[in-house]
């Protein structure tokens, strides 16, 4: 037995996978972009409670507000070109040099006096344990959502880079 497959006019078909291509990388880009948002937002958040954490401390009983630091946590598209992204979160020591001397005793802990070591807030290692599991997935639910998009009449597909339906085949 042998069967024949013939697809016609699918100049129409490619043309939407085309911009089917340039509309997932657009909402690939700008869901990288909001993760690094939102992982500058967690880790001046953690940086707060490890704050408060430790006022509350029985250990210590001794905080130091770094409210410069806070703000020097910033999230930035340093690369975005087409085929490529680079997102950076962290700390901004060259927006903010005031920083640059204390940030990473901050994070990771420093000796105090002779014989004493205050343990770190250990700010940015939690956004990264918080969110390089999940962002996998978040990423793929993003992308899924708009490659799911239907009419309202429940067929066809839109054209995530234009807006407009897919044309049936003819």
């Amino acid at each position: 037995m042998k069967m024949s497959i013939e697809v016609k006019n699918i100049e129409s078909i490619l043309i939407n996978l085309k911009n089917a291509e340039k509309g997932l990388t657009r909402v690939f880009k700008d869901g990288l972009k909001d993760e690094g948002v939102n992982m500058k937002l967690f880790a001046q958040a953690a940086l707060v409670k490890a704050h408060h954490d430790a006022l509350a401390s029985k250990d210590t009983k001794k905080s130091y507000w770094n409210g410069i630091l806070m703000d020097s946590i910033d999230s930035e598209t340093v690369i975005d070109e087409p085929g490529k992204i680079e997102v950076v979160v962290g700390v901004n020591a060259e927006k903010y040099p005031k920083v640059a001397d204390y940030a990473v005793p901050v994070e990771k802990g420093h000796k105090v006096g002779f014989k004493g070591f205050w343990k770190g807030y250990h700010y940015m290692e939690q956004t990264y344990a918080e969110f390089a599991p999940k962002i996998e997935k978040r990423m793929a639910g993003k992308l899924s959502t708009v490659i799911k998009a239907v009419t309202s009449y429940g067929t066809g597909w839109r054209n995530i880079a234009t807006g407009q339906y897919a044309k049936a085949l003819k």
